[in-house]
């Protein structure tokens, strides 16, 4: 039996389980390879350790604690990874690139479907920026993409021996693609085909 069989009633299996499990939470919010590394030795040294050290209530509450601790770092590197100081290329400090362009760049960045629109056709004509059409694409693509902002809403049981259901429901109105983008994708498109 392993050591961590002898001080608990877990078995290898259950806490590489755990690991595993652990492990592609971390990769679903982590993007970067060291971050990624680093986060998944550290959960795995907390399960072993919350396992050999504290026998009943005890280890539920490090375990608890650990959990936390955990989430927080994964949400402090998460947000630092999410504040990006470029987009497309353009760098967005400031004084690195013309503030016009920066100003465009933050409104694509944002979700602005006519910003996204411009900064596409600056790519694709090479106006303050190098043409490059891969990101022209992917900017119109961004365009064209119809938006509609979903909830999801969790119906409790009625009775019971029936089950809850998660529901999407669609808030606000939508916002449909620019014709102008979807345009511009298909001449992208057309040029790629021949």
């Amino acid at each position: 039996m392993s050591e961590i069989g002898q001080h608990s009633s877990m078995t290898d299996g259950d806490v590489y389980g755990k690991r595993r499990i652990l492990t592609e939470r971390a990769d679903m919010f982590l993007g970067y390879s060291i971050y990624r590394a680093l986060v998944k030795s550290i959960i795995f040294r907390f399960v072993i350790i919350s396992e050999k050290v504290a026998k009943g209530p005890a280890r539920l509450l490090i375990r608890q604690a650990v959990l936390q601790l955990m989430t927080a770092m994964l949400a402090v590197i998460a947000l630092g990874a999410c504040a990006s100081n470029e987009y497309m290329g353009i760098s967005l400090k400031p004084g690195r690139a013309d503030p016009q362009l920066q100003e465009l760049v933050r409104r694509a960045q944002a979700g602005d479907k006519r910003a996204q629109l411009e900064l596409g056709i600056r790519y694709e004509e090479g106006d303050a920026v190098p043409v490059d059409l891969r990101r022209a694409r992917k900017l119109y693509v961004l365009a064209v993409a119809d938006e509609k902002r979903v909830v999801w809403v969790y119906s409790p049981p009625t009775t019971r021996a029936s089950k809850g259901y998660v529901i999407p429901v669609v808030v606000g109105l939508e916002k449909p693609g620019l014709k102008d983008a979807r345009e511009r994708l298909q001449a992208i498109d057309n040029r790629r085909v021949r």
